[in-house]
């Protein structure tokens, strides 16, 4: 997970064979319960190569 001022990067990883539709569904429900002020939120969902989707080592 990044933050910045204007957007929440967040890498969700599913299990092969999982429905990735439901997986976002759960994850975008909660981020707008939890900004409940700011909602309904915007998500920009992008599929990407699991090597990109790793999160970063810490610094």
């Amino acid at each position: 997970m990044r933050a910045d001022s204007e957007t929440l990067d967040v890498a969700l990883t599913v299990p092969e064979g999982e429905d990735v539709d439901r997986m976002r569904e759960v994850v975008s429900s909660h981020l707008d319960r939890f900004a409940f002020r700011e909602a309904p939120l915007t998500f920009d969902w992008v599929t990407a190569p699991l090597s990109i989707a790793q999160p970063a080592p810490p610094p």
